[in-house]
């Protein structure tokens, strides 16, 4: 897979999709909903910066995963515009999926690069 990436960056690609459908099934994705863990470290080891990805992250539990992974900057995608509040609320580490996640220096720095 991480060849796959490097292929499309190399042809120009500024920034690679990883997909999934808005039901969080199938692409990086199970047909069980369940993230291939796997696959996600196997392109984050291969030496790219996460800068270059973006996750397709429908699912609020999808969106924390990457945020925790990741951090709040990640590029994520396929979020319905209901949930943007939500998944904001996540980045600044508002909610009890994130909250334990942060310092409070990095709230505050964050909050900052956003306003």
């Amino acid at each position: 897979m991480d060849s796959s990436v490097r292929d499309d960056l190399d042809a120009g690609a500024v920034l690679v999709t990883l997909e999934t459908r808005e039901s969080g099934h199938g692409g990086i994705c199970r047909a069980n909903g369940e993230l291939r863990f796997g696959l996600i470290e196997e392109i984050l080891s291969c030496g790219l910066s996460a800068d270059q990805l973006l996750f397709e992250a429908p699912t609020m539990e999808l969106q924390s995963y990457f945020i925790r992974r990741i951090g709040t900057n990640v590029n994520l995608g396929n979020i319905a515009a209901n949930d943007t509040i939500s998944l904001e609320t996540i980045r600044l580490g508002l909610r009890s999926e994130t909250l334990h996640s942060f310092e409070p220096s990095e709230i505050d720095e964050s909050a900052r690069l956003r306003a």
